[in-house]
């Protein structure tokens, strides 16, 4: 997200702070009916390879051959309540949805509504686009090296404000201490992912610290409805989270900046929050004695996570062992090199994360992700939701009234303290060590957008 929200546009803006949308490839919207929604698409609007951008491009971005179909190339859960997509004219596109779709507008904000040139992604295939793509944004592509970096320029033909730079270089660097260094001597201008504790560093070597709470949480997800072990009990999953003080955990690590939540009951949420519902905090003799219910006698429950991926898990992992160890939990960790070699057969719980990729709507990843039916954990036979909580998910989704939507998401905040689907460690901080003389905050989204937005 950070390289393509400068060499994509969406179809619709929207302000990560405010939440207001405005105009983007789509210039106007209307609501035709509660399932159906015309798109006015901008005009003289060019690719990066000079083809002029047309209705056709646009329905081929959200079409089922794309995005949502059985064969889709690019299956994405935000399309997954389209069941048409067409060109309705030659300025104009319907979209009709399965169902009333109140996160309509904010699944074309997100990346399902960066426009592709249709006939150039069939010519050469998705593979071939993923390493020389073409948008209508405000940077082309001069050059992409795998594993390595992608250098951008800026777009002279672009259709809004003109780009802030000449040209734009994503070094991919691993390395944390070569990050700094690379700061350090002016190297690199911006330094993303910067642990809380190297902060100080960065101030010392005079560049400057900017951070802010991003749309991920990370968290300890269940396998549960595997027979036979013990996680299939949502009281020994309910003892797990019980056990461990994941607000000490969390700001120890994340130098106080990190904040604990169950589930998605976030204040990133807006008006959705529910701060009257209070996070589960480590209570051991509850643990305890809802292990003894559950007739929990010691069974290995093995934890699988990705050695290094996410800040600071390793050690948090290491912390929350001795704490389930305390009230009898035999929880055996396993690191593995990639998300492919998680083996979900032999796992009971594995560390992932999820992203609020609609910015303050809930119904990602709540929706799209666990209680759709479609839903990625679901479909992949990692999570079954309970009837109660696959009403009110699809309530959630489908309801266009606010409080009744409302309703919905407290009802779920609810369920998920006591069915504990997963465990929420913390939601992700971005903290980013920046040079002097760059104006740059970070975006909750992950986007890194090196030009001023049209309408600004």
């Amino acid at each position: 997200m950070r390289i393509t929200s400068n060499i994509f546009d969406p179809l619709i803006f929207k302000d990560p702070k405010t939440g207001k949308l405005t105009p983007g490839l789509a210039t106007k919207w209307k609501r035709v009916s509660s399932t159906v929604t015309d798109l006015t698409i901008r005009k003289g609007v060019k690719f990066h390879d000079g083809t002029r951008m047309t209705a056709e491009d646009v329905a081929f971005t959200l079409s089922s051959e794309r995005l949502w179909g059985s064969k889709a190339i690019e299956p994405s859960p935000l399309a997954s309540t389209f069941s048409s997509v067409k060109v309705k004219d030659s300025g104009t596109v319907e979209i009709t949805t399965s169902k009333p779709d109140p996160a309509l507008l904010d699944r074309l904000a997100s990346q399902i509504g960066f426009v592709v040139p249709k006939s150039y992604l069939l010519k050469v295939g998705l593979q071939q686009f993923g390493v020389h793509p073409i948008g209508t944004g405000p940077y082309t592509v001069k050059s992409v090296t795998p594993g390595e970096k992608v250098v951008l320029d800026a777009n002279k033909d672009y259709w809004g404000p003109k780009p802030t730079y000449r040209s734009v270089t994503f070094n991919q660097v691993s390395d944390i201490t070569a990050r700094l260094s690379g700061l350090a001597t002016g190297q690199y201008s911006i330094a993303t992912a910067i642990p809380p504790d190297q902060s100080r560093q960065v101030k010392a070597n005079g560049q400057h610290v900017v951070s802010t709470p991003v749309n991920n949480v990370l968290e300890l997800a269940f396998m549960t409805h595997q027979k036979g072990e013990p996680t299939s009990d949502p009281r020994v999953r309910q003892a797990m989270q019980l056990a461990i003080n994941r607000q000490s955990i969390a700001s120890s690590l994340w130098d106080g900046q990190a904040k604990v939540y169950d589930g998605f009951n976030l204040p990133a949420y807006g008006d959705f929050y529910n701060s009257k519902i209070a996070v589960e905090e480590q209570n051991s003799s509850k643990a305890t004695s809802l292990l003894k219910q559950a007739k929990y006698k010691g069974q290995k429950i093995e934890l699988q996570y990705i050695n290094g991926y996410y800040t600071n898990l390793d050690q948090a992992l290491q912390a929350l062992l001795p704490m389930w160890k305390k009230v009898g939990l035999n929880v055996k960790l396993k690191p593995v090199a990639n998300y492919t070699l998680l083996n979900y057969n032999e796992l009971q719980v594995y560390a992932t994360s999820s992203n609020l990729q609609l910015g303050d709507d809930p119904v990602s990843p709540i929706y799209t992700d666990w209680l759709s039916p479609n839903g990625t954990f679901v479909k992949a036979g990692r999570y079954t939701p309970s009837a109660a909580m696959s009403d009110a998910g699809e309530k959630l989704a489908t309801t266009t009234n606010a409080t009744d939507r409302k309703a919905a998401f407290n009802s779920i905040a609810k369920l998920w303290t006591t069915e504990v689907p997963s465990i929420t460690l913390w939601q992700s901080v971005e903290i980013d060590g920046v040079g002097s003389g760059i104006d740059y905050t970070p975006d909750a989204r992950y986007w890194m957008r090196f030009a001023p937005v049209p309408g600004e």
